[in-house]
């Protein structure tokens, strides 16, 4: 079968875009799941960058301060020794929460 050269240029050409938005697709969706990341979490913090925080509903108020140690105190309203896996969890659920609404000014 011989076909003719106008043929093998658009082969050529149709393989040359085709592969070109393929890597330009795929470098896009990995940099954009990256940015969603980060645009979905609801605080900007690490956990371990968290040294002292506090908690208040009606009924309570609650602060915590993590010592030379490394281990959580509550100070307020007793200073007493804190659970560091309680302590722990709530402040991973914190750091790692993500958003369930997009801003008005942020495209879906």
């Amino acid at each position: 079968m011989k076909l003719h050269p106008m043929t093998w240029t658009l082969v050529a050409v149709a393989g040359l875009l085709g592969g070109f938005v393929y890597f330009s697709e795929v470098r896009n969706a990995s940099q954009s799941e990256e940015t969603a990341t980060q645009a979905a979490s609801l605080f900007g913090f690490e956990e371990k960058q968290v040294q002292r925080f506090r908690v208040q509903t009606r009924l309570h108020n609650l602060l915590f301060e993590r010592d030379s140690a490394g281990k959580w105190q509550m100070q307020e309203p007793d200073q007493t020794p804190a659970s560091d896996a309680s302590v722990a969890y709530l402040l991973n659920l914190l750091a790692t929460q993500e958003r369930d609404r997009v801003p008005h000014d942020q495209p879906r």
